[in-house]
């Protein structure tokens, strides 16, 4: 049976049976997005410090609508 075919089955079904579809099928994809997304995730005690001397993220965005208001 190819894809198109299986299409075809389901567009043909009652419409309770496409929502119980459609629901199962959104939750087994959002589980697999969910396991991926937590086996990249690193999980550490204490955040590291970065050895940066620049400003931080917030200072230059403070800094660059100080130099538009000029």
């Amino acid at each position: 049976m190819s894809f198109f075919d299986k299409l075809e089955e389901i567009r043909e079904k009652p419409v309770e049976k496409k929502r119980r579809i459609l629901f199962f099928s959104m939750a087994i994809s959002m589980a697999i997005i969910i396991i991926l997304w937590a086996s990249f995730v690193t999980f550490q005690d204490e955040p590291e410090k970065s050895g940066s001397s620049g400003p931080s993220p917030w200072e230059v965005i403070k800094n660059s609508f100080e130099n538009v208001r000029r």
